[in-house]
């Protein structure tokens, strides 16, 4: 590993430091822009020339802190990173229980979704929940009077006409997407009103599967609709 040598950037010149030195040793930060970088810190002057900035430092456990807000535009990781934990915080036994331990997602100010938790003055947390706080838009695809396969991406499928008896397929590879801990929904509705005993929509999941214990599920009056799930064995409704 190459050595870190520590220097300041002052009024756009870079002065290397020993490996003790202190930015004071060189009349310490004046001026808007300068940087020091030391061994454990990287601290700044801000742009109003009025106080230096702690922008990171590492702390007693080993860890980067960064001492300011962060403007980000983008996060990207690498290629084929596998499962990513964006943040972790950890919590001590120190709050009491109740004690919310969240995280928010604002834009402009205003709270959108939050992952909610409490500590439970035990160390660990309580109460986890993620919090839709705005509208919540799932996407759904439109069948106009005809079969249709269920796709992975799906979760709405609404018929919006219907002439004749229809098929709705769920392919076994969709079924597997749920588990028992973690099912996978869906929901299906006929939008046009057309739906009876003649005109039939059949949910039909494939691949020796079953829908409540059936082979198939029929809706079969107007304006019908149901939800349900795979917990990827079988499918069930709601």
């Amino acid at each position: 590993m190459a050595n870190v040598i520590p220097a300041i950037i002052k009024d756009g010149v870079v002065q290397r430091l020993d490996e003790t030195a202190d930015v004071a040793l060189v009349g310490g930060l004046d001026s808007a822009g300068d940087v020091d970088i030391n061994r454990h810190s990287l601290i700044g002057r801000n742009l109003a020339d009025s106080a230096d900035l702690d922008i990171l430092h590492i702390n007693a456990d080993d860890q980067a802190e960064f001492g300011i807000d962060l403007a980000l535009m983008e996060w990207e990781w690498p290629e084929d990173s596998g499962v990513v934990t964006v943040m972790d915080m950890s919590v001590s036994a120190t709050p009491a229980a109740g004690t919310e331990e969240s995280y928010q997602w604002a834009i402009d100010g205003i709270p959108i979704f939050k992952a909610f938790a409490e500590a439970d003055s035990s160390g660990a947390i309580q109460s986890e929940a993620f919090q839709v706080l705005k509208g919540l838009h799932l996407k759904a695809v439109t069948v106009a009077d005809g079969n249709y396969t269920i796709l992975d991406n799906d979760y709405a499928v609404h018929y919006t006409s219907l002439t004749a008896a229809r098929v709705l397929n769920v392919p076994a590879a969709v079924i597997a997407l749920g588990s028992p801990t973690l099912p996978r929904y869906f929901h299906v509705k006929d939008k046009s009103g057309s739906c009876s005993g003649v005109n039939t929509i059949t949910i039909t999941p494939l691949g020796g599967a079953t829908i409540d214990g059936a082979a198939s599920l029929a809706l079969n009056n107007a304006y019908a609709s149901t939800v349900f799930f795979t917990d990827g064995t079988n499918l069930y409704t709601e």
